[in-house]
């Protein structure tokens, strides 16, 4: 029984260890909004509007690493969008100005974000980026269950010169590749509803009206 309890605790022990040391190197690199799910698919899904802007800000957390030579000195990441639904309209890189030099290159569909010589410490969860879309032409939900941005491809190196790139998560749920959305135009059921609606109350206007013809017809010929 003794041995149980003492197994029990060392796993007990051994578990918060691994939480605790996971937790303390645990570097982030999300956007917001993150979206919500809309349909059955696992992309998470952002209603926007055809003809609107679409804004992300990427956020930065550097709880693991801004830690001793740790401390982070440049990131690079990428971001990838479908350019048949988005269009990138204006990047504002280094929103809150904790860099000496950054720098963005952009194609039609893709973008290196760059940022060197980070002003130590960061901080955690600030805008470090900020992105904005113009929104072309999205699908009508539900969508295809593809990404239409995603941030991925993290490049962290620290102080000394060392790579911390894999102590880096992306999203709240901390997946170890990416964070993506899928955006999509709500599906015009409202408007559809009220059409049929609206044909429906024709359609029994018009029986009432003949009905009430046959009638008066009907008293004529007597």
């Amino acid at each position: 029984m003794q041995l149980v309890q003492k197994i029990g605790i060392f796993s007990g022990a051994f578990l918060a260890f691994l939480v605790s040391g996971n937790v303390a190197k645990a570097a982030n690199l999300s956007f917001t909004p993150p979206g919500t799910q809309l349909d059955g698919d696992p992309i998470l899904d952002i209603k926007v509007a055809r003809g609107g802007t679409l804004a992300f800000d990427v956020v930065l957390n550097t709880a693991g690493v801004d830690v001793g030579a740790n401390t982070l000195k440049d990131i690079q990441y990428v971001v990838r969008w479908d350019p048949t639904e988005l269009s990138l309209a204006l990047p504002t890189v280094d929103v809150a100005d904790n860099f000496r030099l950054e720098g963005i290159i952009t194609a039609s569909n893709r973008a290196v974000v760059q940022h060197v010589g980070a002003r130590q410490p960061l901080g955690n969860n600030f805008i470090l980026d900020r992105l904005i879309f113009n929104v072309v032409n999205p699908g009508t939900e539900p969508h295809d269950g593809r990404f239409d941005f995603k941030i991925e491809t993290v490049r962290a190196i620290n102080q000394t010169g060392g790579n911390v790139s894999g102590l880096f998560t992306f999203g709240s749920d901390n997946n170890p590749l990416f964070q993506q959305v899928e955006v999509q135009v709500p599906e015009p059921s409202s408007i559809l509803g009220l059409l049929a609606f609206g044909t429906l109350g024709a359609g029994s206007f018009w029986k009432r009206q003949q009905k009430r013809v046959t009638r008066n017809l009907a008293k004529v010929t007597k």
